[in-house]
């Protein structure tokens, strides 16, 4: 991986750059070095090393460790059900499985490995709505959005940020532990961010007075409902994975004195696909292109004029090409040929480029003959202060072409009156994107990213519960 390959080794070996103060550990550029050296053991250039692994500390420093030694590297969710692993550990079939952090043991600095350009990321997607894929993001495509986020937030030798998101996604890696290490800076690695981790994450943040982080919305929520302390060093925060509201951005900025940028992307975009800047946050955007093609486009693949909604597609040094990993085909749809890469996400582009997330293409209704886009919903219901949390989910109805709307709600105390729910959604998108349903539950399923599980709550639903 040439751009963090390049300055970890010309950095001072000595200095710690991955920090853990729940495991009481740091690691430094030069011990980095030597466990990419002992990796070198383990597997050649190119071949796949599966992590699976409790310690944040061992992911992060293996995951790194693992891209300058020219490896593929296959972070696991520690998590899962041992079923989705070795679902995973089959289609990936790596070379040897890390289960421990053994290898960390003992490391002193020593000779860099020779450079490698066969290494890179395996990454599976969530598989919330669907079979999990293998993405294979190369050194290229990594190094492509690293070098945007550096630039793009400005990042600078002396920097420190947090990571508190899971380290088996790309997220974290790319939008906080690359960067850091890239430009001479330094990452706090966190315990996490549930419940009972997040004091603990908080406290990491303040004593290493900590410039940025990257969160998700359930997160940023979880801080304001918790009130949880960030140091006064702290530049803005990164917000992705799922649609931040606009009530949550402008209570968390009053509150912690900094702003949040929301940004969007996929695995399949290595991370970045849009972003806002310092600055130039703009209401209800997720910020401009990262440095690739954003498209537009219709049904029949044509691009769109500005202001009207279509699906999100993706072309550029940092977004996925020639299909999924070991997939033989089987979403070729997602790819044109003229190298388009279809997210299935839908919104719109202004005329100054920025990008306005509407929804899901496969979360939709479709009503007389317009459309409904459900996380529209969502965004009206989680606007309602008595409503902690939300996901509407599309279900059939009594006959052909009668697809309901069917909201779970999340209450803060009390729940509100399901008919004054109901008017408010369509008070403010018209009487076609009614709810036809709502039920309230202790908690929305949410992935480790804090994207709503709406199989599940489709399940939930046609069992009756």
């Amino acid at each position: 991986m040439p751009l963090l390959g390049e300055m970890m080794r010309a950095g001072d070996p000595s200095r710690p750059v991955i920090v853990a103060p729940g495991e009481d550990a740091e690691l430094s550029r030069g011990q980095l070095l030597a466990l990419a050296t002992r990796l070198r053991e383990l597997a050649q250039p190119g071949e796949c090393v599966a992590l699976d692994l409790e310690s944040r500390l061992g992911q992060a420093a293996l995951v790194v460790a693992g891209l300058l030694a020219g490896i593929l590297v296959c972070p696991l969710n520690p998590a899962s059900p041992a079923v989705a692993k070795s679902t995973v550990l089959g289609h990936a079939q790596p070379r040897t499985i890390i289960r421990d952090t053994a290898l960390l043991a003992d490391l002193h600095a020593g000779p860099a490995p020779a450079p490698s350009s066969k290494g890179g990321l395996l990454v599976y997607t969530s598989g919330s709505t669907g079979n999990p894929k293998g993405v294979h993001l190369d050194e290229a495509m990594i190094g492509a959005n690293v070098a945007f986020a550096i630039r793009h937030f400005g990042h600078e030798t002396g920097a420190v940020a947090g990571s508190i998101l899971p380290l088996f996604h790309t997220f974290t890696l790319v939008s906080d532990v690359f960067p850091m290490l890239a430009c001479g800076g330094q990452v706090v690695v966190t315990p996490g961010f549930a419940v009972a981790q997040l004091p603990a994450a908080s406290r990491a943040l303040v004593d290493h007075r900590v410039h940025t982080y990257s969160g998700v919305p359930i997160v940023f929520d979880m801080m304001l409902a918790m009130r949880v302390p960030l140091p006064s060093s702290m530049r803005f925060a990164i917000a992705g994975a799922a649609a931040l509201g606009e009530r949550t951005r402008l209570r968390y900025a009053e509150r912690h004195g900094h702003p949040i940028l929301p940004c969007y992307g996929l695995t399949e975009t290595t991370c970045f696909a849009t972003a806002s800047a310092p600055g130039q946050v703009r209401a209800g955007t997720v910020g401009r292109a990262a440095d690739i093609e954003v498209a537009i486009l219709d049904e029949a693949g044509q691009p769109l004029p500005t202001g009207v909604d279509g699906e999100i597609a993706h072309r550029g040094a940092s977004v996925i090409r020639g299909g999924y990993f070991r997939d033989g085909g089987q979403h070729e749809a997602a790819f044109t040929a003229d190298g388009w890469f279809l997210s299935g996400d839908m919104g719109r582009k202004d005329a100054e480029g920025f990008v306005t997330l509407t929804g899901r293409k496969k979360n939709m209704l479709v009503r007389g003959g317009e459309k409904v886009y459900l996380e529209d919903v969502d965004r009206v219901l989680l606007d309602d202060p008595a409503v902690q949390d939300a996901c509407c989910v599309r279900v059939d109805g009594p006959g052909p072409h009668e697809e309901r709307a069917v909201a779970y709600v999340v209450a803060r105390d009390t729940p509100p009156d399901p008919l004054a729910l109901a008017h408010r959604v369509t008070a403010a998108l018209g009487l076609i994107a009614r709810i036809d349903d709502i039920a309230f539950l202790d908690e929305i399923p949410r992935t480790a990213t804090g994207k709503p599980r709406r199989e599940l709550l489709l399940a939930r639903y046609r069992e009756g519960r």
